[in-house]
């Protein structure tokens, strides 16, 4: 009995590779594009349920651009909303930041930069006349996870005030008012401080360094990435078609391979995508969140530069306006989704309704 229950374990894992292994490790791309699913591969999606996203969407008066859903590798769903087109540019706003995080993990990966570095050690010929204890415990780690001990609305002031000539400086001249690492607050220009690092480090901006580390081998060609002041910034400025963010997100779905091939290490991905810290700012009395808000996929938690959701085990990359690249590893996808829309919270929602309970609610595509 124990050897028949060992060979049946070993048929369901090879049942598993096979249905599975080509796509999670394996994204082949046509002429540039993902695979699309055929009918037989969408077998098991709720593609009813899947084809009332649209209509759902102008119920709830959701002013969505574009979605696209992949499912073990290959788009199973796509729609395009109003005038907006696959080529299509869309900007990202905070997006950016993932794929600004994306370029850290690869200098990690090269040894280049490590996540205890200080701050400050970059940028010696930068730094205010007196340099706090705080702002010298200020380490990688803590851009990258919005906790580094600056108040957001003091820091976005200060630089526009008095050091319009030059951000890093700004940055580094404002009061950090707690301890590294113990509180979180949301924080663009800790994200432009990431890419200004990295170009210290590398001579190169996040697009040249990211050139052939990540835009060549998932043939991204079509992108627009702002600088400021010679910097692309690491918080904003990117616009990309909504097949790239998908790309982005099968990337990260495959633990960092792409066609066989590793890009990125897996630790790299389990690190940012995982639980780092909480994701209520130090303002904020969590005991005054209303009931919606801490059920919300904005208080789920904060990784490097992406979101924790309330989906299980998923994560996101998340910009203003509803721009979204949501992980689901246990469902196998990754649902990509361009907005111009105020109600965030509503985006989400309509994509675990429709979208992410397609994959997991019993079929009716007869």
């Amino acid at each position: 009995m124990k050897s028949l229950k060992h060979l049946l374990a070993i048929i369901a894992l090879s049942l598993s590779t096979f249905a599975f292994g080509q796509t999670v490790l394996d994204a082949n791309l046509v002429d540039g594009n993902l695979p699309r699913a055929t009918q037989a591969e969408k077998a098991d999606v709720n593609l009813n349920l899947l084809k009332k996203y649209k209509s759902a969407a102008k119920e709830r008066k959701l002013n969505i651009n574009s979605i696209m859903v992949l499912r073990h590798g290959k788009v199973v769903y796509e729609e395009w909303f109003g005038r907006n087109k696959p080529k299509d540019l869309h900007v990202m706003y905070s997006v950016t930041k993932t794929w600004n995080m994306t370029a850290i993990g690869f200098a990690v990966d090269e040894g280049l930069i490590s996540l205890d570095d200080k701050v400050i050690s970059f940028f010696p010929d930068m730094l205010p006349e007196v340099v706090t204890e705080k702002l010298g415990a200020m380490k990688v780690r803590h851009l990258l996870t919005m906790t580094t001990g600056n108040i957001e609305n003091e820091i976005n002031a200060r630089r526009r005030e008095n050091h319009k000539e030059d951000y890093i400086k700004g940055f580094l001249a404002c009061t950090v008012h707690r301890q590294p690492g113990t509180y979180y607050e949301y924080n663009s220009e800790a994200s432009f401080m990431l890419a200004a690092i990295l170009q210290r480090v590398t001579g190169m901006t996040v697009r040249e360094y990211l050139q052939p580390r990540l835009f060549e081998p998932l043939q991204i060609t079509n992108l627009r990435w702002d600088e400021v002041q010679g910097v692309n910034h690491g918080g904003y400025g990117l616009y990309i078609q909504t097949e790239t963010m998908a790309k982005l997100g099968q990337l990260y779905l495959q633990k960092g391979m792409w066609n066989g091939k590793r890009l990125l290490s897996e630790k790299w991905i389990q690190m940012a995508s995982s639980y780092q810290t909480f994701s209520i700012p130090a303002s904020n009395d969590p005991e005054k969140l209303t009931p919606e808000q801490k059920a919300g996929d904005f208080t789920a938690g904060y990784g490097f530069q992406m979101w924790r959701c309330r989906w299980p085990d998923a994560y996101r990359a998340d910009g203003a306006k509803g721009q979204y690249i949501m992980v689901l590893p246990n469902e196998d996808a990754v649902i990509a989704i361009t907005s111009n829309e105020a109600n965030l919270q509503g985006i989400i929602q309509l994509a675990w309704d429709y979208a992410a309970s397609a994959l997991i609610m019993p079929k009716d595509n007869e």
